[in-house]
């Protein structure tokens, strides 16, 4: 995509440096996710990293998936050393995280709708200012049969990605993530959480 190679964590923005850049990205993650869903195709109860949400008309990418995609489409996985996280926080990865969704996708394209810039403090006599932390992932699970998965979801806009990518990229986008079989049985911290203690489940798998 770029000239240059990839050298520092900073230096990402290089490859989402226009719409038409973030286009080939978006497709080239498409191709990579058919390509694993054929992989698959035996599975019935297999998840893919990707999977369509009719209420929130969002389609709902796992974040370290988005990333691994990323570093294939630049060919350097360095990428996801740099900027995968994990179990355990760790304060740079997560900054790394934040300045990719958030500052990114987010605040340049308007492609990610994760966090909620506007605060009604009408209702509260003494208000004061309200510090939110930035999010670039919802805690998401999905269960397809037996099979149940936990996802760090990116939820991008549906109406902004189909103006952005080419008709079959999206048709081949809907063909494997938006399923009737997908169920989701919990979204957000707290959802997870309760979801645990109702089936007695330690933690649920990351699907990737």
């Amino acid at each position: 995509m770029m000239a240059n190679e990839y050298a520092f964590p900073l230096q990402i923005a290089n490859y989402f440096a226009s719409s038409v850049h973030l286009k080939e990205m978006l497709e080239s993650i498409i191709e990579d996710t058919v390509e694993l869903c054929n992989n698959n195709k035996d599975n019935v109860d297999f998840i893919p990293p990707i999977v369509y949400s009719r209420q929130g008309k969002a389609y709902n990418i796992d974040y370290n998936y988005l990333v691994h995609c990323i570093g294939w489409k630049i060919g350097d996985q360095t990428i996801e050393t740099d900027f995968s996280i994990g179990k355990v926080s760790e304060k740079d990865r997560y900054k790394r995280a934040e300045f990719l969704v958030c500052g990114i996708l987010e605040g340049f394209f308007d492609l990610v709708q994760v966090n909620n810039n506007k605060v009604d403090l009408s209702r509260y006599k003494n208000a004061r200012v309200i510090e939110l932390k930035k999010r670039f992932f919802n805690v998401l699970c999905i269960q397809n049969g037996e099979n149940i998965k936990r996802f760090s979801a990116v939820p991008i806009n549906g109406i902004k990605l189909q103006q952005l990518i080419d008709l079959e990229f999206l048709e081949a986008l809907n063909m494997f993530s938006d399923n009737d079989n997908f169920k989701q049985v919990a979204f957000g911290e707290k959802a997870y959480s309760a979801f645990l203690s109702a089936n007695k489940f330690n933690e649920i798998e990351y699907v990737y």
